[in-house]
C-alpha cells in the first residue's frame, strides 16, 4: 500500500536533487540553466538566414556576437 507513496518520494527526491545539481553547475559556470538562459536556436538559425537574403542585417548579427563574447569574458 505504501510502496507507490515511497516510489513517488524517491522520484521527487530525485528530480529534486537533479534540478540542486544543475543550480550548483550553472554557479560553476559549467552550464546554462535558469539564470543565463542562452539564445533560442532556431532564432539564431532564422537569422543566419535572414543575414543571407538580407545583407543590410549582417552588422546585427556581428553586434550580437560581439556581446556574447563580452559577456563571456566577464565571468570569473
Amino acid at each position: 500500500m505504501f510502496s507507490w507513496l515511497i516510489k513517488i518520494g524517491l522520484i521527487v527526491l530525485g528530480v529534486w536533487l537533479f534540478h540542486r545539481l544543475c543550480l550548483w553547475m550553472e554557479k560553476k559556470g559549467w552550464i546554462y540553466y535558469k539564470k543565463n538562459p542562452s539564445g533560442g536556436g532556431m532564432g539564431n538559425a532564422l537569422q543566419e538566414l535572414n543575414a543571407l537574403m538580407r545583407p543590410s542585417v549582417k552588422h546585427v548579427q556581428e553586434a550580437k556576437k560581439e556581446t556574447r563574447e563580452e559577456a563571456g569574458k566577464d565571468k570569473p
